[in-house]
């Protein structure tokens, strides 16, 4: 659970949701009771995922990680072909054309480093909702939330139901795989409320200075309600619905009533109350999670060596837990 800590869970759903996790949250809200938090301000910690994400986005913008790269394919290659294997690779992509996308994804890393950040020229009083785009093609939002998959759809019904004044940050992913497509980015630009972040500025630091955090499902928008922003979801089975100061919309309709009830603080909970509702959220998450320290099972992807036994050991004893007498 990259938004809560350092590792995994054991999911009983489709929508890769920790096992017995609303369960685990009404207890918590149970045990806090009305027990006053310290009124801090809104924090967004950096989370484990997010220190990898950065590392590996500035890393990649190197010459020296392209000519690693590179190296690396053609020494794998000239392997197969010495032992006389076929490929091991997943999708057996001919190699060259392996090279050639990992130099266009170098240079266009590259690029966007070129861009001005969005936060250093805004208006501390300028009121916006930030909408973290997704990687495509990606699981949470193309498998678990196919039913709400269309970026461009939500960036239109944020952009034509903004209040007066407000505008719509939108940021790409800071490890995004490949360029969009040209037509993306020109929609986006004609709409007059809307501004485009850079890539590697900090999603945590737009969300602080957001008036809400909109999102599909993705993890920033988990963080940020767990820090009490106020956060419009467009997928149905969001992790962190519950909340209080959570809203689901599914139409332009919806989508403006959502806004209006998280921007009006007549409606939303008191700051106090979205703290201790997201403490007992993040309290059951961390509850259900796995803890471990391999660098792959945490990033979501394959590095290249086998997962230690320990790691393996601790997986396997949480879903041991998770399974009760009568019930697999």
């Amino acid at each position: 659970v990259p938004t809560v800590g350092k590792g995994v869970v054991w999911a009983d759903n489709k929508y890769h949701h920790p096992y017995g996790i609303e369960e685990r949250y009404r207890e918590w809200l149970n045990k806090l009771g009305d027990t006053p938090l310290k009124n801090k301000p809104f924090d967004m910690k950096v989370t484990e995922r997010a220190e990898i994400y950065v590392k590996q986005f500035a890393n990649t913008t190197k010459l020296s990680s392209l000519l690693k790269i590179i190296y690396k394919l053609l020494r794998q290659e000239l392997s197969r072909f010495l032992r006389k294997r076929g490929s091991l690779q997943y999708g057996q992509y001919y190699v060259f054309d392996e090279i050639k996308h990992r130099i266009t994804l170098w240079r266009l890393r590259r690029k966007s480093m070129t861009h001005k950040t969005l936060m250093d020229t805004l208006p501390e009083d300028q009121g916006f909702i930030f909408f973290p785009l997704h990687l495509e093609p990606e699981s949470s939002l193309m498998v678990e939330s196919k039913m709400s998959d269309n970026q461009l759809t939500c960036i239109d019904w944020l952009s034509k139901t903004m209040p007066v004044g407000f505008k719509l940050v939108v940021k790409e992913h800071p490890v995004f795989t490949h360029a969009r497509s040209k037509g993306f980015w020109e929609q986006i630009s004609g709409y007059p409320n809307v501004a485009v972040a850079a890539p590697h500025e900090s999603g945590e630091y737009i969300a602080q200075r957001a008036r809400a955090v909109a999102t599909i499902n993705g993890s920033l928008g988990i963080q940020a309600a767990l820090a009490g922003k106020p956060v419009l979801t467009f997928h149905p089975n969001f992790l962190v619905k519950p909340l209080p100061h959570v809203r689901f919309a599914d139409s332009y309709e919806s989508t403006t009533k959502s806004l209006r009830e998280l921007l009006d603080i007549k409606i939303m909970p008191l700051y106090e109350q979205r703290i201790l509702t997201g403490t007992a959220m993040r309290k059951a998450l961390l509850d259900s999670v796995i803890e471990i320290d391999d660098l792959g099972l945490l990033s979501g992807k394959a590095i290249g060596k086998n997962v230690e036994e320990e790691n393996v050991a601790r997986i396997i004893e949480g879903l041991m837990s998770t399974i009760t007498v009568g019930k697999c």
